[in-house]
Formats: C-alpha cells, sequence, structure tokens
C-alpha cells in the first residue's frame, strides 16, 4: 500500500471509514437512521437518507443536521435497482434530499446503481443551481458520457485500482476540473487511489492532489 507523501493533502470525498490522519480531509458520510454518530463528531461530513435504508429514514433529523457547518454535502442518496424497495418507493425520498441540497445550498451525493438515465433525466428536470456529485462510477462509458453532459462532478475510488475496471478506464475521460477521488466503505488508504490515478492519468502525486484539492473547494467549499 502506497505510504501518504509528506506534504500532500488528500481528499477523501466520501468515505464510511474513520480517520485521524491530518494529511486527509475526509468527507464522512453519515447515513440518517442508520449510523449511530451525529455531525458533530466530524469536522466534515456529509448526511442523508441511502436507499437501502429508507425505511429508516427521520427527514426531521435530516432537516435539522442539513445546516450544521460540518455538514458539507446532502447524501448519499439516490436509485438503487438492486435493494429489495421498488424505484416507486426510493423516489420520494431522494426528491427530497435534491428539494434540501437547493434549500441549504449543499452539494448533493448520488449514489446509483442500474439508474443513470433516470438519474441524469431528473437533473435535467430540476436544473438545480448545487453540484451533485456521482460517487463510486464504475460503469459503462455512454453512462459516464450521459453524466458528463449534465455536468455532474465523478468521484472514483477502489474500482480504480482493477486494471480491467470501467472506473481505471473511464479517469481519463474526466475533465480534470470535476474529478473526486474516494474510499467510500473499502479498507484501503486514500493515498492508494491517488498513487493509482496519478498513474494513469500520467500526472505526478503533487499535481493530482492539489486538482483534487481545488475540485472539493469549488464542490464541498473544504
Amino acid at each position: 500500500m502506497p505510504e501518504m507523501q509528506k506534504g500532500i493533502q488528500y481528499v477523501d470525498s466520501h468515505t464510511h471509514q474513520q480517520t485521524g490522519d491530518v494529511s486527509v480531509i475526509a468527507i464522512r458520510n453519515l447515513i440518517v437512521g442508520h449510523d449511530p454518530e451525529s455531525p458533530d463528531a466530524f469536522p466534515f461530513c456529509s448526511v442523508g437518507v441511502h436507499p437501502w435504508y429508507w425505511r429508516k429514514a427521520d427527514m426531521g433529523q435530516l432537516r435539522a443536521w442539513a445546516g450544521h457547518p460540518s455538514v458539507k454535502a446532502i447524501g448519499e442518496c439516490g436509485l438503487d435497482r438492486l435493494t429489495d424497495t421498488p424505484l416507486a418507493g426510493q423516489w420520494p425520498v431522494f426528491r427530497q434530499q435534491i428539494a434540501l441540497s437547493e434549500a441549504v445550498q449543499k452539494p448533493l451525493i448520488i449514489h446509483c446503481v442500474r439508474a443513470f438515465p433516470e438519474i441524469v433525466a431528473e437533473h435535467k428536470a430540476q436544473q438545480p443551481t448545487q453540484p451533485w456529485v456521482m460517487h463510486g462510477f464504475n460503469n459503462r462509458q455512454s453512462f459516464l458520457d450521459l453524466m458528463l453532459d449534465a455536468g455532474l462532478y465523478i468521484s472514483l475510488g477502489a474500482a480504480l485500482l482493477r486494471a480491467d475496471s470501467p472506473a481505471s478506464a473511464a479517469i481519463a475521460r474526466i475533465p480534470a476540473d470535476r474529478l473526486l477521488l474516494e474510499t467510500d466503505d473499502k479498507s484501503l488508504s486514500i493515498s492508494a487511489v491517488y498513487a493509482d490515478a496519478a498513474g494513469r492519468l500520467g500526472w505526478s502525486l503533487p499535481e493530482l492532489a492539489a486538482q483534487v484539492r481545488a475540485n472539493a473547494g469549488t464542490v464541498f467549499g473544504v
């Protein structure tokens, strides 16, 4: 596993892990109704109702947390065709979080499984003023093109470490100013993701870290 290089500031745009490493700016995801912590426990976090846990959703709690200064984004939220809830049940909770993102003027982190056209169509219909981040992207080029055309930011994670993954092919197509990197729920160091991404792009690690840091500043204000 690559070691953290001294003097480099890494941004982990979406993680379910805790880190005490001062070289990492981590956006810790809190799933309302599932995770026991509150935004008070983290310097930076996102809060949302994941489509897997929408039945436990406490939208009042989500709205109360949304304005917390540690909360830098709403989500992850979205649509998932592989969970046991039909999309018809997921849509209302997703749309409430889109509206909340706009109300509190914070970006939206998207979870999407087999619903990319629906997500892009909703973005077009809603015309949000806040950035949308497609987290953990690892799918076909045609879906990537749809999201890039819609103006979404793309966050890549552990799939980059597999040479034959769609994510490893996608990274060269993502505009530099719309790329983010993450660990999600995987037990790996964010430095491994950055090292692989830098190698695939032919960039130095400091160059990549500076670009992602600037992107995170634009999206999350961190």
